[in-house]
């Protein structure tokens, strides 16, 4: 198949996957993703020195470490963290860090390294910000997702299919999309799952509208 069938192929699923998930949001759908959609809590990893050089210039601007606590709302020791070596942060900080600076919040998405959370900070590594689900691959993941995955309280992309073929074929999709990442196979009953660990995958894919749970259609 050339690449122009591809596309067109894929623009077609990712039409279908739009419309069923109008009908299920009642609004439009959006394709892109990017950091500052994601749960507050998430957290970032960013190339060391950029965001020892943001609170720098937090601090600069506050006037001091205090002032700067109190404007945006990060505890003094986390600034300290930070300004001694600390390369992680949440979304919910950043958000308010970088509006504080008056920057534009995907400023900052090439020196974003990994996505992650708990004991997994690098879940995602080089993330593809922001997410485009309005690809080809993006239209694998969204059909994956609606037919044979779904997404866990955990926002937990899973998904599950006898055939090899097509389980490689949705990992290499969700790499596409989202970047760097390996998910753990799990065996259920005679039937491989794929764990997409990355709760920024399945928040992701909640924004364009997919639901959590097992399913919208077959």
């Amino acid at each position: 198949m050339g690449q122009y069938s591809r596309r067109r192929n894929a623009e077609r699923i990712y039409e279908r996957a739009r419309r069923e998930l109008s009908r299920e949001t009642s609004g439009e759908v959006k394709s892109l993703v990017n950091w500052d959609d994601l749960s507050d809590r998430q957290l970032l990893t960013f190339e060391h020195g950029v965001l020892q050089e943001l609170l720098e210039e937090g601090v600069s601007r506050a006037g001091s470490m205090m002032r700067l606590e109190k404007e945006i709302g990060l505890a003094r020791g986390m600034i300290k963290e930070i300004l001694r070596g600390r390369d992680t942060i949440t979304v919910s900080n950043l958000r308010t860090l970088l509006d504080f600076l008056e920057r534009p919040r995907d400023s900052v998405n090439k020196d974003i390294i990994a996505l992650g959370g708990g004991r997994y900070l690098t879940i995602i590594k080089n993330p593809h910000l922001p997410f485009d689900l309005n690809t080809p691959e993006g239209a694998t993941v969204i059909a994956a997702a609606l037919k044979d995955g779904w997404i866990d309280i955990k926002h937990r992309f899973m998904y599950s299919n006898r055939d090899k073929r097509s389980r490689e074929r949705v990992v290499q999709a969700v790499k596409a999309v989202f970047g760097e990442t390996v998910p753990l196979r799990e065996k259920r009953e005679e039937v491989i799952v794929l764990n997409f660990r990355s709760s920024a995958i399945g928040e992701a894919l909640e924004k364009i509208g997919v639901p959590v749970g097992k399913k919208v259609f077959q």
